[in-house]
């Protein structure tokens, strides 16, 4: 059984990078089974598997508080995490992994993590209509000439449309429109 952990941040690559490394140097020091995922934007995904008989709730809040704290002693990075879903079969990734972006969506929650069994289908939605703002960001990378964070960005967007239940088509609709524009 597993869960993820979406990681997000606002800092500059260059310093992201470093973060990433630290990351991977802090893997040994948890008792639970990680996999470090590819940084993508200025997120990063993690595949957390159970260990012990904790509950699913007590494991991941003890993660994320034990991330947030390595990592607020390494940098001034201010660390988000968001936490999708318990799974048992690892088929079921994808599901875990866009619960925790829709969980890491409000990062101005003073815990500094959250939980997607916490948000209620009223944030789910607003989280839905927040992707005009993701759009934006995608547009202002292309501005910037800055291209790998704009597909990363369009990557994101897809992942939140299909964790808020949009249909394949609407989603494909949404993504060709901000394509048009960037075009």
């Amino acid at each position: 059984q597993f869960f993820s952990l979406a990681l997000e941040g606002n800092q500059q690559h260059r310093d992201l990078e470093e973060l990433y490394m630290q990351m991977s140097e802090k893997l040994p020091e948890f008792v639970n089974p990680i996999w470090l995922g590819k940084m993508s934007g200025n997120q990063v995904p993690l595949l957390v598997f159970m260990e012990g008989e904790y509950a699913y709730r007590t494991q991941a809040i003890a993660v994320a508080k034990k991330w947030i704290r390595l990592l607020d002693l390494k940098s001034d990075y201010q660390l988000f995490i968001g936490i999708g879903g318990m799974r048992p079969d690892v088929r079921d990734m994808r599901k875990s992994y866009q619960e925790s972006l829709l969980a890491s969506m409000d990062t101005t929650l003073p815990a500094r993590y959250n939980l997607f069994e916490n948000l209620t289908q009223e944030d789910i939605t607003a989280i839905g209509s927040r992707t005009h703002e993701m759009e934006k960001h995608v547009l202002e990378e292309v501005r910037r000439g800055n291209l790998e964070a704009a597909g990363d960005q369009i990557a994101k967007m897809i992942d939140v449309f299909e964790g808020v239940g949009q249909g394949v088509g609407m989603s494909q609709q949404r993504t060709f429109e901000v394509l048009i524009v960037v075009t």
